[in-house]
């Protein structure tokens, strides 16, 4: 599984990759985003865990 994670914490994770040739424009785009996306996430990853618990 992802990043060596059970299916379960993988579903809870976001792994985020940059390199060096990401600008400043797609950065700042994303962290933009990153929010949102957390929160739209996030009552998708507490059923998860809800379910395993």
């Amino acid at each position: 599984m992802a990043m060596g994670m059970d299916p379960v914490r993988a579903r809870g994770s976001l792994r985020i990759t940059l390199g060096r040739f990401n600008t400043d424009s797609e950065v700042d785009t994303f962290l933009e985003v990153l929010p949102r996306l957390v929160d739209d996430l996030h009552p998708v990853t507490s059923r998860s865990f809800a379910t395993t618990a």
